[in-house]
């Protein structure tokens, strides 16, 4: 009826001929196409299931390229360190950004590392110097009998080398010292003009004898949250640069005061000055101008150890000039 047919099973009970029994079932066209259906549902998932699989590897192989560049760059960068990671991955996202931070921190090690060997050259080379003008000095003494007047003027000649070759040691010492810091190490302020005017008195003596007019301003006390070393040695360090580059008739001005919420200390002289492409220099380690070099000797560190100190402290030390022989302006900066 309808279609449907039926299928019988006739089983005998307990082998009595009398007895049957009679399983029937029904076959529509219903049934057969759920049947067929059932297979080709299973089948569809398998198929699904596979392609999804294609597509997610596809996906996730697509989405990994950014990473696989990073890693072979990375791995390229270890024989060949002057390379960088890439960042153009056709779209801007995470992996971009994390890339450019990456670059930039390698980019500051690269230079950190540079600076390091230029440092190591440069402090070669300073020390290598004097000590070989001592030596020199000692063979020349020592090759023929000498008076005693030609003795001591070759014992002061070494020890004048000796002096600056210590002088070099110590400031290195310092400017180590204060590169390790972890941080300021202060839990009160001081009284930063009454100390800078102490440090000024020091060297009035020394001005004197060079016919330098050197000026005191300060606008009463100003406290600085700063050890009472560094800022002396923020103080001598400015001083003996103004005083060392201005010739003699000249002039140098000291000012504290507090501006814009930091104490400042500003040493500013009638000397030597620098040009537009010295400015940026000034502050690396061994680097001395060409008119310092000819005016007075020293070893290029005082300015980084001011640099030092005041960063330090979460500060900046500057300068500027209006050109060479016009004079020029130290200033060192500390947060209130």
């Amino acid at each position: 009826m309808g279609g449907t047919t039926a299928q019988s099973l006739y089983m005998p009970v307990d082998h009595a001929p009398a007895a049957w029994l009679e399983v029937t079932k029904l076959k529509s066209p219903i049934h057969r196409q759920l049947h067929a259906l059932r297979w080709w549902l299973v089948l569809g998932i398998g198929v699904g299931v596979g392609i999804a699989m294609l597509v997610g590897y596809g996906l996730a192989r697509r989405a990994l390229r950014p990473v696989a560049a990073l890693t072979d760059a990375a791995n390229d960068m270890k024989d060949r360190p002057t390379g960088t990671l890439p960042t153009d991955f056709g779209v801007e996202d995470e992996l971009t950004g994390l890339a450019e931070t990456f670059n930039g921190l390698i980019k500051r090690l690269r230079a950190s590392l540079q600076r390091e060997r230029r440092f190591r050259a440069d402090a070669a080379h300073n020390m290598f110097t004097p000590l070989t003008a001592i030596q020199s000095e000692l063979d020349v003494t020592l090759r023929s009998p000498r008076s005693e007047t030609e003795y001591r003027e070759a014992l002061q000649a070494v020890r004048q080398h000796t002096e600056t070759l210590s002088s070099l040691l110590d400031e290195l010492m310092t400017l180590s010292q204060i590169e390790a810091r972890d941080g300021p190490a202060v839990s009160s302020p001081i009284d930063a003009s009454s100390r800078i005017g102490s440090r000024i008195s020091r060297v009035r003596q020394r001005a004197e004898a060079q016919n330098i007019t050197l000026e005191w301003e300060a606008s009463g006390r100003v406290d600085a949250l700063i050890s009472p070393e560094d800022l002396d040695l923020v103080t001598d360090h400015l001083l003996d640069n103004a005083l060392k580059y201005t010739p003699e008739g000249g002039t140098v001005t000291v000012q504290v005061a507090e501006e814009s919420g930091d104490v400042v200390l500003r040493v500013s002289d009638s000397g030597i000055g620098f040009g537009e492409k010295d400015a940026d220099r000034l502050f690396e380690r061994f680097y001395r101008t060409d008119p310092a070099e000819q005016h007075a000797d020293g070893g290029g560190l005082g300015l980084p150890i001011v640099q030092a100190i005041a960063e330090s402290y979460g500060g900046t030390a500057t300068a500027w000039s209006s050109g060479r022989k016009e004079g020029s302006t130290f200033e060192g900066r500390f947060p209130l």
